[in-house]
């Protein structure tokens, strides 16, 4: 294997919420399994959660960890603990993504002491604050999107051929058109 400073390192920034964080994971072990370095960005709670994962990768040899980060709950206006869009009552989506966008400076911070030095950035979608961290950093920035390909399917069907989705009361008709039933 390569000598560290000489390894690609991956940096992957998932939304906190578990719909999210497994696949965005599951990526990261794909390329620690080839080589790479893979660290995950987590909150104290998502890093509890998510821990036997890595754990597992660990001891099996690949380079994968959490680089943690305090989760301003109390500076958003959420309450303490609240970390992951699954504990977070709708009222409060708006200041969970405010709690998002506060991370940025403190994982600018974390990833200037990344040893190695970071090649890449993955980052949810719901995080658009990461494309100046990558600008900053002078470093390629990749998206991760996980909508299923058949509901971004029928949303660009829909919109590309402005049609209409037809849904009945009891579910058992559905149509989006230009979407064959096989």
């Amino acid at each position: 294997m390569a000598s560290q400073s000489h390894q690609m390192h991956f940096v992957l920034v998932p939304l906190m919420a578990p719909r999210h964080m497994i696949p965005m994971i599951d990526i990261g072990k794909l390329l620690a399994k080839r080589g790479m370095i893979v660290t995950v960005v987590a909150t104290p709670s998502n890093d509890t959660k998510f821990m036997p994962i890595i754990d597992h990768s660990l001891q099996s040899g690949l380079h994968i960890h959490f680089l943690q980060l305090q989760f301003p709950c109390k500076e958003a206006g959420l309450p303490e603990g609240c970390e992951n869009l699954d504990s977070l009552p709708a009222e409060l989506m708006s200041n969970f993504f405010n709690a998002t966008s506060m991370l940025q400076q403190p994982l600018e911070e974390a990833l200037q002491e990344l040893q190695p030095f970071l090649s890449c950035i993955i980052s949810d979608i719901d995080h658009p604050w990461i494309s100046s961290i990558a600008q900053k950093f002078q470093i390629p920035r990749l998206l991760f999107h996980g909508t299923s390909c058949f509901s971004l399917l029928c949303s660009h069907n829909m919109c590309w051929n402005n049609y209409t989705i037809c849904i009945s009361l009891n579910y058992n008709i559905s149509c989006v058109n230009s979407i064959t039933k096989n």
